[in-house]
């Protein structure tokens, strides 16, 4: 029999995810998104030629939806405030159905809790993305 140990929920404004995307396209990369989450994202086309605001607005889509489930999973895991982790430290690998992989502290602290299966759904629509995950016991 299985438990409920913790609940996350979140919602990201697409637009503040494409707001962060042209401003800090690298860095959120680099510190935020696993190179697997990041490789998933629909392609841009070659250098030098325009993004069309559709392939704009389905990468910023995608990755709110990797954003909502990630901080959904961090709350559903609900680690102490002093508790340093790094937000490639979980990784969305699927999204239908929600599949997600701990390392890190993160990984520590859902161990420690005797959190042993993350599951959930996500969805979006043209303005906002949102995610939910339970963290159960087994």
């Amino acid at each position: 029999m299985s438990v409920v140990t913790g609940i996350g929920l979140d919602i990201v404004p697409v637009a503040r995810m494409r707001d962060l995307y042209l401003r800090h396209g690298a860095r959120l990369r680099d510190t935020v998104f696993s190179e697997a989450e990041w490789a998933g994202m629909p392609p841009l086309p070659p250098p030098g030629e325009r993004v069309p605001d559709a392939r704009l607005a389905a990468r910023t889509r995608y990755l709110s939806v990797l954003f909502a489930a990630k901080e959904a999973a961090f709350k559903a895991i609900a680690p102490p405030p002093s508790l340093a982790f790094e937000w490639r430290d979980i990784e969305i690998e699927t999204c239908d159905p929600v599949r997600l992989r701990l390392a890190g502290a993160v990984k520590t602290h859902a161990d420690a809790l005797g959190i042993r299966r993350l599951s959930g759904a996500v969805c979006a629509t043209r303005t906002h993305s949102a995610a939910v995950i339970i963290g159960e016991t087994t």
